[in-house]
């Protein structure tokens, strides 16, 4: 499977099926991404967590919606 983009576009109905198969191949590594997760509860921790400075865990956390 061969990805390339030129312009650094994304186009969600042609990426994300392919990015997911992928996943599901064990071809992208998902999981190891995620450094943190937090419950809906936390939803500030979240929004907090955009303004580290560092960039360290932008976007490496995962909210989690449970029942």
């Amino acid at each position: 499977m061969q990805v390339s983009h030129t312009d650094g576009d994304t186009q969600p109905f042609r990426d994300f099926p392919m990015i997911a198969q992928m996943y599901l191949d064990g071809k992208f590594k998902l999981d190891e991404l995620v450094l943190d997760r937090i419950e809906l509860d936390n939803i500030n921790q979240a929004f907090d967590s955009f303004h580290d400075c560092s960039c360290v865990n932008v976007g490496r956390a995962v909210i989690e919606f449970n029942d």
